[in-house]
C-alpha cells in the first residue's frame, strides 16, 4: 500500500510539475503572441506610411515634370524673344543708316 502510495505521488509530482510547464509554455506562446501582434501593427503602420510616401513622391514627380514643361516652354519663348529683339535690332541699324544716308543726301543738296 505504502509501494501505491508513492506512486500516486510520484505521478502526482510529474503531473503538477508537467502543469507548471504547460502553464509556462502558455505564457511564453501568449508573449510571443503578443509580439507577433505588436510586429504585425509596426508593419501596418510602416506600409501605410511607405503607401503616403509613394503616393506624395508621384505627385511631387508630376510637379516636376509640369514645371520642366513650362521651363521648357519659358526656354523657347526666351530664344523666340531673343531673335526677335536682335532682329528688331538689325532693323534700327538698317534704319538709322538709311537715315544717316538721307541726311548727308539733303546736305549736299543744301549745299
Amino acid at each position: 500500500l505504502d509501494e501505491k502510495h508513492r506512486e500516486l505521488r510520484a505521478m502526482e509530482a510529474v503531473s503538477v510539475a508537467s502543469a507548471r510547464e504547460a502553464a509556462g509554455a502558455s505564457q511564453k506562446a501568449a508573449a510571443i503572441q503578443s509580439a507577433v501582434d505588436k510586429l504585425r501593427r509596426n508593419l501596418e503602420e510602416k506600409l501605410v506610411a511607405h503607401t503616403e510616401l509613394e503616393g506624395q513622391l508621384a505627385r511631387t514627380q508630376d510637379r516636376l515634370r509640369e514645371s520642366s514643361a513650362r521651363v521648357d516652354s519659358l526656354q523657347v519663348s526666351l530664344r523666340k524673344a531673343e531673335e526677335d529683339s536682335a532682329s528688331a535690332e538689325a532693323r534700327a541699324e538698317r534704319t538709322m543708316s538709311q537715315l544717316r544716308a538721307h541726311i548727308a543726301a539733303l546736305r549736299e543738296e543744301k549745299e
